[in-house]
C-alpha cells in the first residue's frame, strides 16, 4: 500500500479510545502517487465527518458482532435444554400458561411459587459484561476535577461560616456535593449529570424537603421525623422522574435537611438558594472549565 489512515474509535459513553480503524490504499498501479496536498485535503469538513462516521460505525459493528455471538450461545443453550413453546387457543376473557392450562385453575400456592422462583432467578443477574477500568489519563482528570470542585466549596465555606444568620451561621458545604462532583468528573457524558438535571434535581429535592418538614414535630407535628424523612427523597425522585430531571445525589440533599442539625434547619428556605443552588452553580462551572481542557472530554452534552 502507498497510503494509510488511522481512525480512532471512541467510546460514546466515556470518550476513551476503544480501538483504531486502519484504512489502506493498495499501491498496485504504477506511476500513481499520493496527492501532495493530502494534509489540506484531510482537514476538510467532509473528510473529517466521513472519518468520524466511519469510527462510529466501526464501534457499533464491533458491539453488534459481540451481541450476535452472545445470541448464538444463548440459542445453542436453549436448544440443549430442549425448550418448547406450545401455542394454545384461548377463550375470550381467559388466559393460559405455557402448558395450556387456564391461569384461573392455579391455586394461590402455585401462583406464589411461580412468582417467587421467577423473582429469585433475577438475583443471578443478566450476565452482562461489566465495564473495564479506565485509562490513567481519564482517572487523573477525574481526580483533578473532583478535588478542585470540592476544594472551591470548602474554601468558600471556611470563610462564610463567620457570617451570623439567626441563631447560627451561614454555610455552603453539604455532603451530597461530594457525590455530585464525583459524577460530574467521572461520567461527564451521563444524562444524569447534565446542568438541567443537576440544578433541576436539587431544586425539586430541596423544595420538597422544606415542604415536608412542615408535617414534622418542628411545625404541625402531624408525623414523626423518622417517618417524613424518607418521604422527602421518595417524592422528589418521583417528580424528577416525571419531569425527566433525574439526578440521584439530589435525594441526599433532601435527607440532609430532613435529618439535619440545628444549624441546617436554622437557614430555613434559604437552604434552597444557599447552599443548594449556589453549590450546583460552582460545580457546574468547574465541570465546564475543567472537563473541556481534556481532548477526550466534552461537557455539557446539552444545557
Amino acid at each position: 500500500f502507498d497510503v494509510s489512515v488511522g481512525v480512532p474509535i471512541l467510546d460514546p459513553n466515556y470518550g476513551y479510545v476503544f480501538g483504531v480503524l486502519m484504512l489502506y490504499r493498495i499501491g498496485n498501479k504504477p506511476g500513481r502517487r499520493p496527492n501532495q496536498n493530502w494534509k489540506e485535503i484531510s482537514k476538510k469538513d467532509a473528510i473529517v465527518n466521513l472519518i468520524q462516521q466511519g469510527g462510529k460505525a466501526a464501534y457499533w459493528s464491533m458491539h453488534l458482532q459481540e451481541a450476535l455471538e452472545s445470541w448464538g450461545k444463548l440459542r445453542a443453550a436453549s436448544e440443549d435444554k430442549e425448550t418448547r413453546l406450545e401455542l394454545t387457543v384461548s377463550q375470550p376473557g381467559k388466559t393460559h400458561d405455557a402448558s395450556g392450562h387456564e391461569e384461573g385453575d392455579k391455586t394461590i400456592v402455585e401462583r406464589f411459587s411461580h412468582f417467587f422462583w421467577k423473582y429469585i432467578k433475577k438475583f443471578r443477574g443478566q450476565k452482562a459484561t461489566p465495564p473495564g477500568p479506565h485509562t490513567w489519563q481519564f482517572s487523573l482528570w477525574s481526580f483533578l476535577g473532583t478535588y478542585i470542585g470540592v476544594f472551591i466549596i470548602t474554601s468558600i465555606n471556611n470563610r462564610i461560616r463567620e457570617i451570623d444568620y439567626r441563631d447560627h451561621y451561614i454555610f455552603i458545604l453539604i455532603n451530597s456535593m461530594g457525590a455530585v462532583a464525583g459524577m460530574l468528573f467521572s461520567a461527564p457524558t451521563s444524562p444524569l449529570v447534565q446542568p438541567r438535571n443537576v440544578v433541576g434535581g436539587h431544586l425539586i429535592a430541596s423544595v420538597t424537603a422544606l415542604a415536608m418538614d412542615y408535617l414534622g414535630p418542628s411545625h404541625l407535628d402531624l408525623l414523626d421525623q423518622w417517618i417524613i424523612a424518607p418521604m422527602a427523597p421518595a417524592i422528589a425522585i418521583f417528580i424528577m422522574s416525571k419531569l425527566g430531571l433525574i439526578h440521584p445525589p439530589a435525594c441526599a440533599c433532601a435527607v440532609i435537611y430532613m435529618m439535619g442539625l440545628p444549624e441546617i434547619k436554622n437557614v430555613g428556605w434559604l437552604y434552597v438558594v444557599c447552599p443548594t443552588l449556589f453549590d450546583c452553580f460552582l460545580l457546574i462551572t468547574a465541570a465546564v472549565l475543567i472537563n473541556n481542557l481534556s481532548k477526550d472530554r466534552s461537557y455539557p452534552l446539552y444545557w
